[in-house]
């Protein structure tokens, strides 16, 4: 009998005491809201607002989220080896709206506003210390490590690079980061604080996974500990002790998931490194499967429980094959134990989250933990590389007492349309091989709000379908893989949190939205000064007869010629965006970003009105080709529309109003939503009017997002 039968049989007598002793609760719900399907008493529903997009113009996979203790956000994914950069972005507004970091302060828009010295383009990591000091990696190539770290309280950048000399010439890939900043020095701990411990697979020449640390965020040590294991998936860090924990699997066939339990030398008290690494077993899967979803994911709660969550890959089969393939599970373990010993396998998925990839978890105060994942209805088709054009959403499975063996369990639809159509391929750089769709690499991540407990969730939304339209026509999915991997956030807005207490939020579904005044930034991250004819200060949408109107309040349209010269743009761009409806197309069914804008290119402030289906620019990487920029182009691509300068009286605002024939942007029925509508004002390097090259993408030179607001899901 298998250690995963034994536990098998275990978990299955703790789940019958668990009915007998408390109801275990999964809702499935649509984002606006979860309805419990069995409970005992009241379940509270689980919401979450209109979806954030973080990123109007650059997309990328797998992004990443993290929260500074005075809730600046923070985001960041790779860009693609090919461009030598990834995105990094920061928020002030509690995530509702960011700009891209760059190292040097920007004079024009012709610059780029992407740009951190140093190869780089693939996997990225942040962490965070407690004085809101943010430490930032980019790989490059598995050769070298990008690292930055951002003081935003005075609003500067430290750049560096970890070449191969600096590491013992083994490489790099996978890095992660955990930043030990205790409130309470450890007693009989006298070495330096903060740490960022940086854990990494050794790519090149090295044997193993290897672990060093930084005091500063610039200059890392060699490894201090190397050991063997499979599969390396995040960490988590003890504050009390400064233990690190990184879930993996422990055999080169990943039939199995475990943790690495990482130590300081205790003899050693002023020594900050990782010097004892003790990989502990947790379970065998099921005969058949791996923990390969990319791999299996850790958290711990405020109660410094930990909890290591997977999903057990069918390598080449389905559900309806195997039952046991493509389930979400999770175990834990607590301090007392020294995380040795773990509970047995408690599954946590259930319909119509049939087959599931891609587990990230986060926990809160004692015994509430959260697991998000990408999951589909479809059971008949392996969902690495079988196209069945499968529809897929996020889930996330809210447990309470969860470090017991009676867990309470929600589970809540986080997306309101489906983030991506098709295979979410795991075959790596065989993704070309298969004709796989990577687009969204191999994770996204789940996150807490530090002042609240609510959950925030960054995924990719590729349900647009989008393909650059100027490229020679391959097989599909050949080189050129279409869906343009928007980087959207959902804010939980209604429920219990992971602290344990009620989240509230503003109502997803409204026709209106404002946004405060003076935060039209240029430099975006580095200046101080507000540029009035860029400020925005709302959005509103209406249906009038066979039209959508929009009404873009702007602190001041008097003199537009300055917005041009403050921004040393060539044109400035108004564009209010949305995701349509579902439609049908001849690769199946998307859901478009629509667009509706206004654009001045000319001293004299003459406006143009367009609107139309957004566009992307595709460039290459290691993974074959993806959309990489959405466009939002004026005539001759887009449609000419009506608009007009409203001027403000007493004390409202100057306004753009823009009429947009219901035609030009997919002929929305009364009833349906315009989801994840918001506004930006754009300073650019040339006319929307002008094609956005593929070189131009590749170095960075694209529209600078000076303001934003965002987001709200407005009925037509």
């Amino acid at each position: 009998m298998t250690g995963w039968e034994v536990d098998m049989r275990v978990r299955s007598l703790l789940a019958l005491v668990a009915v007998l002793a408390v109801t275990l609760s999964i809702a499935a719900a649509s984002g606006a809201g979860a309805t419990p399907a069995a409970r005992a008493g009241r379940v509270t529903p689980i919401t979450f607002g209109s979806a954030v997009v973080a990123d109007p113009v650059h997309t990328f996979g797998e992004p990443d989220i993290r929260f500074a203790p005075d809730g600046t956000a923070y985001v960041s994914g790779p860009w693609g080896t090919g461009t030598q950069r990834s995105i990094w972005l920061r928020s002030v507004d509690g995530a509702r709206t960011f700009r891209p970091m760059h190292d040097q302060p920007m004079t024009s828009a012709t610059q780029s506003d992407t740009q951190i010295t140093g190869p780089g383009g693939g996997d990225t990591e942040i962490s965070i210390d407690r004085s809101g000091k943010v430490y930032y990696g980019d790989l490059a190539a598995l050769l070298t490590l990008k690292v930055a770290t951002w003081d935003n309280s005075t609003r500067t950048m430290q750049t560096g690079v970890i070449a191969n000399g600096n590491q013992g010439l083994n490489g790099f890939d996978r890095q992660w980061f955990a930043a030990w900043d205790p409130t309470t020095r450890p007693a009989g701990y006298t070495g330096p604080l903060p740490v960022n411990y940086l854990i990494y697979a050794e790519a090149v020449a090295g044997c193993c996974e290897a672990a060093g640390y930084s005091t500063d965020g610039i200059n890392y040590t060699t490894p201090t500990k190397e050991y063997s294991i499979g599969s390396d998936g995040p960490l988590a860090i003890d504050q009390q002790t400064g233990t690190v924990l990184q879930a993996v699997s422990t055999t080169g066939a990943a039939d199995d998931v475990g943790v690495a339990v990482l130590t300081r030398d205790p003899s050693q008290p002023n020594n900050a490194a990782l010097l004892n690494a003790q990989v502990v077993h947790i379970a065998n899967l099921p005969a058949g499967t791996t923990s390969d979803t990319l791999f299996p994911v850790i958290s711990m709660d405020r109660a410094r429980n930990a909890y290591v969550a997977w999903v057990t890959r069918g390598n080449g089969v389905s559900v309806d094959q195997d039952p046991n393939a493509w389930q979400v599970w999770y175990s834990y373990a607590s301090a007392s134990s020294g995380w040795t010993s773990w509970s047995p396998p408690v599954q946590i998925n259930r319909s119509p989250a049939n087959t599931n990839v891609m587990p990230w978890a986060v926990a809160g105060s004692a015994g509430r933990l959260a697991v998000v994942y990408y999951g589909t209805d479809d059971t008949a088709d392996d969902p690495s590389t079988q196209d069945a054009h499968q529809a897929w959403n996020v889930y996330a499975n809210f447990v309470t007492n969860a470090a017991s063996p009676t867990p309470s369990i929600q589970q809540v639809q986080v997306t309101r349309h489906p983030s991506h159509y098709g295979t979410i391929c795991l075959e790596g750089l065989g993704c070309i091989t298969v004709t796989g769709n990577r687009n969204n690499a191999d994770f996204f991540e789940v996150t807490v709000e530090p002042g609240t407990g609510a959950l925030d969730v960054v995924y990719d939304d590729t349900s647009n379908e989008l393909i650059q339209g100027d490229l020679p026509p391959p097989p599909d999915g050949t080189f050129d893989h279409r869906g343009a991997a928007v980087v959207t956030i959902a804010h939980q807005h209604g429920g219990v949190g992971l602290f344990g207490k009620r989240v509230t939020g503003p109502p997803a579904v409204r026709n209106s939205l404002t946004d405060p005044s003076g935060d039209a930034l240029f430099d975006p991250i580095y200046g101080t000064t507000s540029v009035p004819e860029m400020d925005l200060r709302g959005i509103t949408v209406q249906t009038s007869g066979s039209n959508l109107v929009f009404t873009i309040p702007v602190t001041s349209l008097d003199d537009l010629s300055h917005g041009l010269t403050a921004t040393g743009a060539a044109s400035l761009d108004y564009v209010v965006r949305w995701v349509g409806p579902p439609v049908d197309s001849p690769t199946g069914v998307r859901n478009p970003v629509y667009y509706a804008a206004v654009e001045v290119n000319n001293p004299a402030g003459v406006p143009t009105f367009y609107a139309g289906t957004a566009q992307s620019v595709d460039l290459c990487s290691v993974s074959a080709c993806f959309p990489h920029v959405i466009t939002y182009p004026a005539p001759p691509v887009g449609t000419l529309v009506s608009g007009q300068l409203v001027p403000g009286t007493g004390t409202a605002p100057d306004a753009w109003q823009i009429t947009v024939p219901l035609s030009a942007v997919g002929n929305p029925a009364p009833g349906t939503l315009l989801e994840s509508l918001g506004a930006y004002a754009f300073a650019q390097p040339h006319s929307s009017a002008t094609p956005i090259t593929n070189a131009e993408a590749q170095a960075g030179t694209l529209p600078v997002q000076v303001d934003g607001i965002c987001c709200i899901d407005a009925r037509r």
